[in-house]
Formats: structure tokens, sequence, C-alpha cells
């Protein structure tokens, strides 16, 4: 995986946090939140297997929360890509076929799932927050189709 891939983590990932210049246990990570890969190739312990020479688990990928900058590491093999990103017009045209879509503007996330019970699908653009969409979110941000799990 290339650094600066936009991911999400998936069920099962346990991993180290680097926070105040020290690592502590990280637990699960499935947070929802979108990482940057920082740096691949690592073989760093996890904190759920123990660290022994026959260890066959080890993070060793570093991802950054685009959200709050905290580095945290991983097992690759829990990281799953998000699509690429796509222009503002193919993110609505997504959204009224039913697919969720996400929209990233500085450190700010905003998830747009259509509702399942509107006869009108992608009727009104409002967030899980019932937000609705914002001009700076259209002209600065960047938007990507969620990947449904495999």
């Amino acid at each position: 995986m290339k650094i600066g891939t936009r991911v999400r983590l998936t069920d099962g990932s346990y991993g180290m946090i680097i926070e105040n210049g020290g690592i502590k246990s990280g637990g699960n990570l499935v947070d929802g939140c979108i990482y940057e890969v920082m740096a691949t190739g690592m073989k760093l312990p996890t904190d759920y297997y123990p660290c022994n020479a026959s260890s066959t688990h080890w993070n060793d990928t570093i991802l950054r929360n685009i959200a709050t900058d905290k580095l945290v590491f991983v097992e690759s093999r829990f990281i799953r890509e998000l699509s690429k990103e796509v222009p503002f017009l193919t993110a609505v045209k997504a959204y009224r076929e039913g697919k969720t879509i996400k929209n990233v503007w500085g450190l700010t996330e905003r998830v747009y799932s259509p509702s399942k019970s509107c006869g009108m699908c992608g009727f009104n653009l409002t967030d899980n927050h019932n937000l609705a969409i914002n001009a700076l979110e259209i002209l600065e941000g960047k938007w990507y189709v969620e990947v449904p799990n495999e």
C-alpha cells in the first residue's frame, strides 16, 4: 500500500498508539475514522499477541488519524483502502443511487448515508447528524464513495 493512501480499519484490528512521547496499547481501533498510511514494512510488536521471537503477528504499518493527527501501529491485514477521491457530482450521483458518500474538508469528515426508508433516495443531502451540506464542503472538500464491506 502506498504512503498517503486513505484507509479504514476493519474488525479485529488491534494496535498501539503513540501518545505523549510514548507508546501505549490502542486496543481494538475500529472507530470509523479515516487514516492515512505513513509508513509500511515495519516490524513492531502487537499488544494483542505477546511479543516473542516465534510470533507471526506484528504491527507493520503506521497510520495517522486525519481528524486527530494521532499515530497508530497496526497489522496491514486489518487495513481496507478507501475509494479514490471523486468529483462532487460523481459523489452526488452515487448518493442518489443509494450509496454512502463521505466528505473530508480540513479536519472534518462528514458522512452522508441515504435513508433506506425514503421513497426518493437522495432527495435531501444531509449527513448522519441531520446537518445539510454546505458550500465550503462542495467547493473545498474531497469526496469519496464508500466501499462496501466485503
